[in-house]
């Protein structure tokens, strides 16, 4: 016989390799249906057997109080920005910080797609940064 016959044959549905390949996912089925017979096992509880929750401790309420937020630092932000979050902040009588998360998010709008990180020296993927910001505070008075 031909090697090549031998070939289909090995290869043949009812030849040597589709049958072990077959007992092998057998052996896998039983396994699975063993581990899964086993964690059901291990679930099950007895009517005697204490309720799941009765280790829990009783809930705490959420704490009020916030941690203090350090003062807006106006040397984080580019030289050609600064003053004019200063003024417009002084203008509003606002926090300085909530002008600056507008202008920044603004900023990286208008930049947009134009400024890319590209993370692999010999590769064309680029990522392109969103900025997106939300000034939170006290309510006005």
């Amino acid at each position: 016989m031909s090697e090549a016959r031998k070939d289909v044959a090995r290869a043949a549905p009812d030849g040597p390799a589709c049958q072990a390949l077959g007992n092998l996912r057998q052996a896998e089925t039983d396994a699975m249906r063993r581990i899964i017979g086993s964690q059901k096992a291990h679930h099950r509880r007895g009517p005697t057997a204490s309720p799941r929750w009765a280790s829990w401790p009783e809930p705490q309420s959420v704490p009020r109080g916030r941690p203090p937020v350090p003062p807006f630092n106006a040397a984080l932000l580019p030289d050609a920005l600064a003053p004019w979050v200063a003024d417009v902040a002084e203008r509003v009588q606002c926090p300085p910080d909530f002008v600056a998360v507008g202008v920044l998010v603004a900023a990286a709008a208008v930049i947009g797609r134009k400024v890319a990180i590209r993370p692999k020296r010999q590769d064309d993927w680029a990522v392109v940064p969103n900025l997106w910001g939300w000034p939170w505070g006290r309510r006005a008075s």
